[in-house]
């Protein structure tokens, strides 16, 4: 074998292997690579913004660091009305994306809100609740500020029970506030 050629199956074979591992595959721990980022026993300090955002693996999708921190802060809030999501499922979460948008007219008009975070969590296929579902939270603040899922999927990860057919609203006080 040429010398060429063997420096790209070596380099080839530990990109693989620090991929693998990278993703636990090769972890110690009989869990092998579905190590959650935080499991049912740990805690999440839901003061605590950095905290939350980890235990999701929270990307937050803003171009100002002051929207930024308004939509932290909205995160934080729902985190603690939602807390089994961020605790005893935040394993199962492929992804979790926030970013502020436009409030959609209706919840304006019913919620009298006037700013909106739109929350969207990734569930792993295989989650215990709401498997393979990409889930949508939207946080509004105004007259009504809180949170609506639009599927009854969306309830499963904060273990609440709601409208299956339509909008479930929780009340969330001072959602935006620190």
């Amino acid at each position: 074998m040429n010398k060429s050629l063997m420096r790209t199956l070596v380099a080839t074979v530990g990109g693989v292997f620090a991929v693998l591992l990278a993703y636990g595959l090769f972890a110690d721990g009989e869990s092998g690579g579905n190590q959650p980022r935080n499991s049912s026993d740990s805690t999440v300090d839901f003061t605590d913004i950095d905290s939350v955002v980890r235990s999701i693996g929270l990307v937050v999708r803003e171009d100002s660091k002051e929207n930024e921190q308004q939509i932290l802060r909205a995160v934080r809030r729902f985190a603690e009305t939602c807390p089994t999501l961020f605790t005893r499922y935040a394993g199962d979460v492929v992804s979790a994306t926030a970013y502020g948008k436009w409030v959609e007219m209706y919840r304006e008009e019913r919620y009298g809100w006037h700013q909106e975070v739109a929350l969207e969590v990734r569930m792993d296929s295989h989650a215990p609740v709401a498997p393979g579902h990409l889930l949508t939270y939207y946080l509004g603040d105004g007259d009504r500020p809180g949170w609506i899922t639009q599927k009854a999927q969306g309830l499963e990860p904060c273990q609440r029970d709601g409208n299956s057919s339509g909008d479930t609203f929780v009340p969330v006080h001072d959602l935006y506030q620190g």
